[in-house]
């Protein structure tokens, strides 16, 4: 059995799973009723990537359910979901298919603790407890006996290890008969917490409620792969971020591939097992339609296609069943069908151009490029390409033939009038990848054009020195400002003479300053979630309780008008002030300066914010950490409007997809090291030692159009953004009465006019 330890561990990988469902209900079900709400007191949106990932494993299961569901059925039908966290499965299942779910029984199961929080939620919240009707009963939890903990017509709770097969199979037991049922067991991401043997044996116990004769089990699994193995590049960050969590998948090394998981189904009793990954769900008509793809770009821009098919590329989703299911209630492989297509001719040379060609309005456009010595006498006709199976390639690929002749080359030689070339890869309007090859053939001899098509699948050949090669590479762009760290500066005598007890000492150990002290549970701040106290104490009991490991942050403040004033090194600590001048190079900095902040820190974390002034940190006495981003990633990065701090945690995502569209940048201070961080650079840090002494000097670097008023921290927005934000908001009021349609029509076309703007200067 794991400890307890690790069973909160896996608890907790509920709440970060919950927080990405919300941001996908709230942005893509504006038209559902949210339950995913009533669980997430705060909503964050997630990136695009993560975003659609979600979504994709939300459809994903939400076709098995309806497939169930609306089927035609003479039985008690049951739908368990095996480590169900904080799904809403139950209401919204009543919610999208109403009257199908008449007689349906919902059972969620999970570890206790989990089950009596999602318990009081339930009973809390009249949205979710209609579904309870009058009729419900709640028990206690007994360690010995009672596991169900609500109990309906129409939806149950059980709090139950799913390791103790007895206690599962007694709960169950009580609840609904077996006889004469269909149960479906729905698994997302849960049983790959689970060491391998345990989760293998509740598969194994599924199946074996369903070997009755009237009567079966179905069972909807979806699970991590591993492809391509774990040292593959996406796989081993997906990996290194869960291992980093203390949530790694047990099963996943077991049950690498989708053969792996259809073997390991069949031989735990299931008859029929069909598995795919969750890039084949992407791409199959039967889990979602090509309108349905290509109307998520509606919702936010999404460019991130490499990323979003190496995440579904590493999820599985297996439906299996004891008893074979019919081809109608199947869903089906992936179709492929022949189209057409009308094509684009690209000409290179001193040839007169040729005027457009009328295509046909249904045809969508294609690109050739051609090739050949003979100049064009006739107009192209209608063209018509027909696009049919071909074997399917990796996307990501890149193949180089070699240009010479031999019975692999793909250059047949000139012939007067004839044209060759290939035609391959491209995505769709709906975001499927374009896996066929075709070779073309252009005859222009005679009056009238032809083209020819075939379906290839290149050979390759050692002896003409043909490769096949994976490549990748990244443009970043810094922007007209770059981060620039100064190593072994000379900041003045502070590198020799800033101890603990020397800064006791100068600063006066009875001086009473403000700290940020951490929960006991988290060395992590968060400004947004305030995981903190603000407290009051000597200087000299703050520098003992760090020393000692103590999770306090000190941030100086103004002495004489904490509230009304900057900070001031010369003004608030003269003594100290003696020891820390700026090098030379940087007297623009002291000529235009704002404040100084003296910062002390134990070991904690600062949260991910971004500063409006530009300013320098200096590294002064241990070892810091710190993480940037380039102003322009700040839509990747979770920032609410109008705040300029976020709750990502980027120490432990900084290998995720999420952050896959950012261009990070770390720096690791040691002391006498200099930070020069631009204005609105996001930034979070670390200290990698037990202490942490720098000083923080912000300056003006902007003429004018700072806010007005009282700037403390010197992280007030500048006016014209916060003055933007007021006349953002009439205009979103103004067309709040039109239809959705008008309004995303205008007011993109207002945004279009911004970003235009923004480049303009």
């Amino acid at each position: 059995m794991l400890p307890k330890t690790m069973d909160n561990i896996i608890m907790e990988t509920n709440s970060s799973s919950i927080v990405s469902k919300r941001s996908v209900e709230r942005l893509y079900f504006p038209n559902e009723p949210h339950f995913f709400r009533y669980f997430v007191p705060k909503f964050q949106r997630r990136s695009p990537l993560i975003n659609r990932g979600y979504w994709l494993r939300l459809r994903a299961i939400d076709v098995v359910l309806r497939r169930f569901i609306t089927r035609p059925s003479t039985g008690k039908r049951v739908i368990i979901n095996l480590g169900c966290g904080s799904d809403a499965l139950p209401w919204q299942c009543h919610s999208r298919y109403g009257p199908a779910c008449e007689g349906l029984l919902f059972i969620d199961i999970d570890f206790p603790d989990l089950i009596l929080k999602k318990r009081a939620i339930v009973l809390q919240t009249p949205q979710l407890r209609e579904l309870l009707g009058a009729d419900f009963q709640a028990n206690d939890f007994d360690p010995e006996g009672e596991r169900v903990l609500l109990r309906s017509e129409r939806y149950c709770q059980v709090g139950c290890d799913l390791r103790d097969l007895y206690d599962l199979y007694r709960s169950l037991e009580t609840i609904f008969p077996f006889s004469g049922c269909e149960m479906l067991f729905v698994a997302e991401v849960s049983m790959t917490y689970m060491e391998t043997r345990y989760a293998d044996n509740l598969v194994n116990f599924a199946s074996s409620l369903g070997q009755g004769e009237f009567w079966r089990a179905e069972f909807c699994l979806l699970e991590h792969l591993l492809p391509q193995g774990e040292g593959h590049p996406f796989a081993a960050t997906m990996l290194s971020h869960l291992n980093k969590l203390n949530a790694p998948p047990r099963s996943v090394s077991r049950y690498p591939t989708c053969e792996s998981q259809r073997a390991r189904f069949q031989s735990k009793g299931w008859q029929q097992v069909d598995v795919w990954d969750l890039w084949q769900v992407w791409s199959s008509e039967y889990f979602l339609t090509s309108a349905e793809r290509a109307s998520l770009d509606e919702v936010e821009p999404f460019d991130e296609w490499e990323e979003f098919m190496l995440f579904a590329r590493h999820y599985a989703l297996v439906y299996a069943s004891t008893s074979p299911i019919q081809e109608d209630e199947r869903p089906p492989p992936t179709p492929t069908k022949a189209s057409l297509a009308p094509c684009l001719f690209f000409r290179r040379g001193t040839h007169e151009r040729p005027p457009p060609t009328p295509t046909k309005a249904s045809l969508a456009p294609c690109l050739f490029f051609r090739r050949g010595t003979r100049r064009a006498q006739s107009m192209l006709g209608e063209v018509e390409c027909y696009q049919t199976n071909a074997p399917k390639r990796r996307f990501g690929e890149a193949m180089v033939v070699s240009n010479a002749m031999g019975r692999h080359s793909t250059q047949p030689g000139n012939v007067e009038g004839a044209f060759h070339g290939l035609l391959a890869g491209g995505i769709t309007q709906d975001g499927r990848v374009c896996t066929e090859k075709y070779s073309w053939a252009l005859h222009v001899a005679e009056s009238q054009w032809t083209i020819k098509f075939k379906s290839i699948e290149p050979t390759l050949a050692q002896q003409i020195g043909e490769t096949l090669s994976r490549f990748g590479a990244r443009c970043v762009d810094l922007g007209s400002h770059t981060v620039v760290c100064g190593e072994g500066l000379g900041l003045g005598d502070c590198l020799r003479n800033w101890t603990s007890d020397y800064l006791v000492q100068k600063v006066g150990g009875n001086t009473e300053v403000v700290v940020h002290e951490c929960r006991p549970d988290t060395s992590k701040m968060d400004f947004n979630s305030k995981n903190f106290a603000y407290v009051r104490d000597s200087f000299e009991t703050v520098m003992t309780k760090m020393q000692a490991g103590g999770r306090l942050y000190l941030r100086s403040l103004s002495h004489e008008k904490p509230s009304e004033q900057p900070a001031n090194l010369e003004k608030d600590f003269p003594r100290l002030a003696e020891d820390f001048c700026l090098p030379s190079e940087l007297d623009y900095v002291s000529r235009n300066l704002f404040s100084s902040v003296l910062r002390v820190s134990g070991k904690v974390t600062m949260w991910l914010h971004y500063d409006v002034m530009a300013n320098v940190y200096a590294q002064i006495v241990g070892r810091k950490r710190m993480i940037l981003f380039p102003p322009s990633d700040v839509g990747h990065l979770s920032f609410e409007p109008g705040s300029s701090s976020s709750s990502l945690d980027v120490f432990t995502s900084l290998e995720m997809p999420c952050l896959a569209a950012t261009r990070p940048h770390e720096a690791e201070l040691g002391p006498g090291d200099v930070l020069f961080l631009p204005p609105l650079w996001l930034h979070t840090s670390e200290p990698t030692t037990d202490l942490s002494i720098a000083v923080n000097v912000f300056f003006r670097d902007l003429e004018r159009g700072y806010a007005a008023g009282r700037d403390v921290y010197g992280n007030r927005d500048l006016a014209a953004y916060e003055k933007g934000r007021q006349d953002a908001a009439r205009i979103a009021k103004g067309f709040q009465q039109l239809p959705l349609e008008t309004r995303r029509f205008y007011l993109s076309r207002i945004a279009d006019e911004l970003r235009q703007a923004a480049e303009g200067g």
